[in-house]
């Protein structure tokens, strides 16, 4: 997903039944301390304790596993792709200092290759707070948001600086949008949370998120949706009605739908910020010059489909496909599309059941459609949000 990093799992020969993360202790750590000797040993059975499974997992505290389905965030918070702890990283505690009352748990994620490279992949912040007398981690999201305003505007429940000036317009806006989703989509959604950030890199950091890969490339433009926990995070450049978050809501209904209509449902849209701050045939005309000057390129290959500079190509074969599902019959049509399967393969049969396209007639109609919009630039939309 775009604002989300995908690493190829295969490169990094992972087996997903076991996410066992070995970690060591940092140079000058005083484990003399009880205090901190009694908190590295809890990270570290942690990290050897399946982390990125969901279950009642003993060194993590009880509020939090109540308040969130996936309770570390770190694992569910929406940037990468598998998340941090499926990647398998090596792991080192760099220190464990006082915080508050609390303790800060401040550790490095890498890979060390064949040839003794090391490449860095995050360092986070875990808070470890005593609960009935015994240490156990907690997010660093609510130490960070903890002096935070917050207003709820109809489901919708805003964290913002205190700094940040609040548009109580464009957050009525993004409460009709989100009722608009439930009743298009049947979605039941009854609540969301909603943070706004200055930027992309505090967005990171509030999280827990000292440094990230991809971390200070596009501070303004990014955004993030948790499915698991149904949490926004937004920025101030996108304020309180950040439109292609908000339609990711759909995502927590439709597990079994293709990344590709997902995707491509984010950005069908004509709000002048559909994508990375930009309109939707902005984007009509990128592909379009690049399937200019690469005439053999098959757009129903959905494995090879390029990324052009900072264009995930898949957003906007997605939304084309998408469209081709309204215009044959409709919401009703798309919902079921969206029910088919996860893999490429089901969408390619859905399409071929459904409104008789196999893959050489589906890519002939896709190149059509961008073309067609590039020209007249013009595209209507068959969702009326």
């Amino acid at each position: 997903m775009k604002n989300s990093f995908r690493i190829l799992v295969l490169l990094l020969s992972l087996q997903s039944f076991s996410q066992k993360i070995e970690t060591q202790l940092g140079g000058g750590i005083d484990i003399k301390n009880e205090d901190i000797n009694t908190i590295f040993k809890l990270w570290k059975n942690y990290l050897l304790s399946n982390p990125d499974s969901i279950y009642d997992n003993p060194y993590w505290n009880d509020s939090e596993k109540k308040k969130y389905k996936s309770y570390d965030l770190l694992k569910s918070e929406g940037f990468l792709s598998p998340s941090l702890y499926a990647l398998q990283p090596k792991n080192t505690v760099l220190y464990i200092n006082e915080y508050g009352n609390d303790y800060l748990i401040h550790s490095m994620y890498y890979w060390i290759s064949d040839v003794n490279t090391l490449s860095p992949l995050a360092i986070t912040n875990v808070v470890a707070k005593k609960e009935n007398g015994i240490f156990k981690l907690y997010n660093y999201l609510p130490f960070y948001t903890n002096r935070w305003k917050s207003k709820q505007v109809g489901m919708i429940n805003y964290y913002y600086p205190n700094d940040y000036v609040f548009n109580n317009e464009n957050a009525l806006k993004a409460d009709k949008f989100l009722n608009k989703l439930n009743e298009l989509f049947d979605l039941d959604l009854k609540n969301l949370i909603y943070y706004i950030a200055s930027d992309c890199d505090e967005i990171h950091k509030m999280k827990g998120y000292e440094y990230i890969i991809s971390m200070g490339r596009t501070p303004s433009l990014c955004g993030f949706f948790d499915i698991q926990n149904s949490i926004v995070y937004s920025n101030s450049n996108a304020g309180e009605y950040h439109m292609h978050e908000l339609i990711h809501v759909i995502n927590s209904k439709y597990t079994k739908a293709n990344y590709l209509l997902l995707s491509g449902l984010s950005v069908y849209t004509n709000d002048k910020k559909s994508h990375l701050g930009k309109p939707f045939l902005h984007y009509m005309d990128r592909i379009q010059n690049y399937i200019n000057a690469n005439p053999e390129i098959d757009l129903a290959n959905f494995e090879k489909l390029p990324q052009i500079e900072e264009i995930d190509t898949y957003y906007f074969v997605g939304a084309l496909i998408a469209d081709i599902i309204l215009e044959k019959e409709g919401i009703e049509l798309l919902k079921e599309a969206l029910n088919s399967g996860v893999e490429n393969t089901d969408l390619l049969l859905f399409l071929e059941n459904k409104i008789g396209l196999n893959k050489q007639k589906l890519d002939s109609l896709l190149k059509e459609k961008f073309k067609k919009a590039s020209q007249t630039q013009k595209f209507t939309f068959r969702i009326n949000y």
